[in-house]
């Protein structure tokens, strides 16, 4: 007895129905004590950053505050200061300076994970340079 393989549903496009997509973060850097000590706010934005990694835009990541504002329900404010938080724990890396003409937001980078074309440079792990004693990194 053969079984057909279910393919979804098929739009009048041709493409089938998105499947969902998933994050996975290692239990090692989830239990760091530079991520166990980030502020609720901070978090949040955290995973809203890395929810907007698609596999491919390490360094790349779009993130504006009005975005996170919206997603995340903080305010402007708190989520500026929740950047700066993820930026002094080594979380993140800014990559290039947003614009408020022109509508650009600015570009960021998850040192947990590969980056440049097809992963060619190796994730910095800039996380584990943090304490709590020296909590503040040089931030560029």
């Amino acid at each position: 007895m053969t079984f057909k393989r279910s393919k979804g549903r098929i739009f009048a496009s041709g493409r089938n129905e998105k499947k969902e997509t998933w994050v996975q973060i290692n239990h090692g850097l989830y239990d760091h004590p530079s991520v166990v000590s980030l502020s609720c706010s901070a978090f949040r934005v955290w995973t809203y950053v890395i929810r907007s990694h698609n596999g491919f835009n390490n360094g790349e990541i779009g993130v504006s505050c009005r975005s996170v504002q919206k997603l995340t329900g903080i305010s402007k404010n708190t989520a500026m200061r929740a950047l700066n938080e993820l930026r002094e724990h080594g979380l993140v890396v800014r990559t290039d300076v947003g614009a408020f003409y022109g509508r650009l937001a600015a570009t960021y980078r998850l040192t947990h994970l590969n980056y440049g074309n097809g992963g060619q440079h190796r994730a910095t792990h800039e996380y584990k340079n943090w304490s709590r004693t020296n909590n503040k990194l040089q931030l560029t």
